[in-house]
């Protein structure tokens, strides 16, 4: 499996993965060249964690095929579909038979933005750009689209198997 999060979330990913997978061994990468990654009696680390910025250094063509789960934490990272960090962690996630997006903010800021991230996780789900535009979506004045009805999008995302939403209540973590 690869994990792909911002720099400053590498660390606390290897640390909780050591915590709640104490069996599955995991390495971080730490220089932006690629190296040989490590081996374990003679076999690869279970789980790879990277940040986003490392994918654009090389490491997306190594890992690619050695891939069947990729992660992107902090998925609205691939909003923009013009840098390097989109087309590396697309060109991973293509090759990935299983691919996770976890956020709690998938729509950063504008509705063509979650196209774009969906499209790296799910390809095709949202159909074709001008679709999603026309089904979804209405422009805006500063030449973004805008989800038109966010409720309505989020439902149907939640009933096509696109988004699981969970509050702070649905998992017990309700804070004072």
């Amino acid at each position: 499996a690869l994990v792909v999060c911002p720099a400053h979330l590498v660390t606390q990913w290897a640390r909780e993965m050591r915590k709640f997978a104490p069996k599955i061994d995991a390495h971080v990468i730490k220089k932006s060249i690629p190296y040989p990654l490590p081996t374990m009696m003679g076999r690869q680390c279970d789980v790879v964690i990277a940040s986003y910025h490392m994918m654009s250094h090389g490491w997306a063509q190594v890992l690619a095929d050695r891939i069947g789960l990729v992660v992107f934490d902090e998925v609205q990272e691939l909003r923009h579909p013009d840098t390097h960090k989109y087309q590396w962690c697309s060109a991973v996630a293509t090759k990935a038979k299983y691919r996770l997006g976890l956020s709690a903010t998938p729509i950063h800021n504008y509705g063509d933005e979650i196209f774009n991230v969906i499209e790296v996780l799910a390809p095709d789900v949202l159909g074709n750009r001008v679709e999603f535009y026309r089904e979804w979506c209405g422009p805006l004045s500063n030449g973004h689209q805008g989800i038109r009805d966010p409720r309505a999008f989020g439902s149907w995302a939640r009933a096509n198997g696109v988004m699981l939403r969970r509050t702070r209540t649905d998992v017990g973590r309700e804070l004072p």
